[in-house]
């Protein structure tokens, strides 16, 4: 699954906050804006900010899956 901006604003945190730490852990910025990341590649840090951010995206990812 991807991951974007909007599952990391979706989660309680800023645009600057999310930039800080994609500089502080080599991901691709622009890369994140534009396409998502990979989940795995997040939850590769195993940081509280990125598994927040996939948790978040996989409760929305249930929101609009009715087999769920």
């Amino acid at each position: 699954m991807r991951i974007t901006i909007s599952h990391g604003w979706e989660a309680g945190y800023c645009s600057k906050g999310m930039r800080d730490f994609a500089k502080r852990y080599g991901l691709n910025w622009e890369d994140f804006l534009s396409d998502g990341i990979e989940e795995s590649e997040l939850l590769k840090l195993n940081n509280h900010l990125t598994n927040k951010i996939v948790e978040v995206a996989h409760g929305q990812e249930k929101e609009t899956d009715n087999r769920f």
